[in-house]
């Protein structure tokens, strides 16, 4: 069972060792694009795009077509989520579930944003650009994790000053993505953050100080 802290964004497998976000597994591949953005900008988009992933998931919730009078008050965002609306009716996807924590053998553990009747992992962008290389990692990580093999995902790109578009993402195969955790965790086998296989090898002393208390 793996448990996800909210105060430090970790991940804990069910030995209380930190394991690698489907984010942080991405970051190592490709790097952080965002590094040297100032952080109180990554701050305030962050905050945006968890309010609007939010909006989406209450109205997901309520199972109505139209939105309920007063149900946002920022005009942005009740305008983003005006657009996801029309973008679903247009496009025909059914929401199944949303917002699941999900892992793959405690090794790396993630929270995808939907996964629709038709098999598929939807995530949702509210981002000025669309970054193919990463929803590419990010939806294969999802799979492999949910133990699916599929060729293909999408992406719901709500952008402030655009027009939403549902993107087809091709999602890198279950091979791909191991083979990226393997070299992960040989790179980090070292590392206070690292993760350490729980085959039943003796713990270091690095890694018991990271347990969980």
């Amino acid at each position: 069972m793996v448990t996800y802290l909210d105060r430090g964004h970790y991940y804990l497998n069910s030995k209380g060792i930190i394991i690698p976000s489907v984010s942080k597994l991405i970051n190592f591949e490709l790097g952080n694009e965002y590094a040297n953005v100032p952080p109180e900008v990554l701050q305030k988009a962050a905050d945006y795009g968890t309010r609007i992933h939010k909006a989406i998931q209450d109205y997901e919730e309520l199972c109505v077509e139209d939105i309920p009078l007063g149900f946002l008050e920022d005009v942005t965002e009740l305008r983003v989520l005006q657009m996801y609306i029309r973008l679903k009716k247009q496009c025909g996807f059914v929401v199944n579930s949303m917002e699941q924590i999900i892992d793959y053998q405690e090794r790396y553990a993630g929270r995808y944003d939907m996964f629709c009747c038709d098999g598929c992992i939807y995530d949702i962008k509210t981002t000025s650009k669309v970054m193919m290389d990463h929803l590419e990692w990010q939806i294969g990580l999802y799979y492999l994790a949910m133990g699916l093999e599929k060729d293909i995902g999408y992406c719901i790109w709500l952008p402030k000053r655009d027009i939403p578009q549902l993107i087809e993402v091709e999602a890198k195969s279950n091979a791909e993505c191991i083979d990226l955790l393997e070299r992960y965790e040989k790179a980090n086998a070292n590392t206070v953050r690292g993760f350490w296989k729980a085959n039943g090898k003796a713990e270091t002393k690095v890694q018991k100080s990271w347990k969980f208390r």
